[in-house]
């Protein structure tokens, strides 16, 4: 009988009858030798080798998440592919200053979706056209720019772009006198988002005024 060491084997097969304790020796093998840190227990279903067909589901993922919706929780730290693996490239020093610009924008972009829950005809184009500006002028790409210093003239214009037509069509639909054919001219310009609905920035479902 040819002798075989343990670098060329790559199965071992374990045969034997039902009950015999196949699942129990070779959990005990696997504990002794290092290859498990604890002896697995048949009861507990905790064995590497205890299998039964009918214990096994073909499922896709969606379904098991809904059948047990609370699998694992964690709480992930901030972080980023940027440098230094944080937020340090997107607001630093020589880029704060984007922000307050940004959130005074977001702020009265709020108010209007509340304040406008059923808007229709041209007020909602112009609602519309509100936030795909708004959007643009939140893009990450101005303050990256700004502090990688490669097109920061650049980046500084198109984000008081966004913003100058974000606040022209705000003042539109707060004074009732949307201008279609001022709304058509920034659609055309930055159609990003077609589907867009500029309800998404409603920070509550109750209407306080319709238009």
């Amino acid at each position: 009988m040819k002798v075989y060491s343990g670098s060329e084997i790559r199965n071992v097969a374990l045969a034997g009858h039902n009950d015999t304790g196949k699942t129990t020796l070779v959990s005990q093998f696997l504990f002794n030798t290092g290859a498990t840190t604890r002896m697995g227990r048949i009861e507990d279903g905790t064995t590497t080798t205890d299998f039964d067909q009918d214990e096994i589901e073909l499922i896709t993922a969606s379904d098991y998440l809904q059948r047990h919706p609370r699998v694992q929780e964690v709480d992930l730290s901030f972080s980023s592919w940027g440098a230094e693996g944080y937020g340090k490239v997107w607001l630093n020093g020589g880029n704060a200053g984007i922000y307050r610009h940004q959130h005074f924008a977001e702020r009265r972009m709020e108010r209007l979706a509340r304040d406008f829950p059923i808007a229709e005809g041209a007020t909602k184009e112009a609602l519309d056209q509100a936030a795909r500006e708004l959007l643009l002028a939140q893009s990450s790409d101005w303050a990256f720019i700004v502090t990688n210093a490669t097109s920061v003239p650049y980046a500084i214009k198109r984000l008081r772009e966004h913003l100058v037509r974000f606040h022209r069509l705000a003042e539109m639909v707060e004074n009732a006198a949307p201008v279609p054919a001022e709304i058509a001219a920034m659609r055309e310009r930055d159609p990003i988002f077609p589907w867009l609905d500029y309800r998404v920035f409603a920070p509550e479902p109750q209407a306080r005024r319709t238009a």
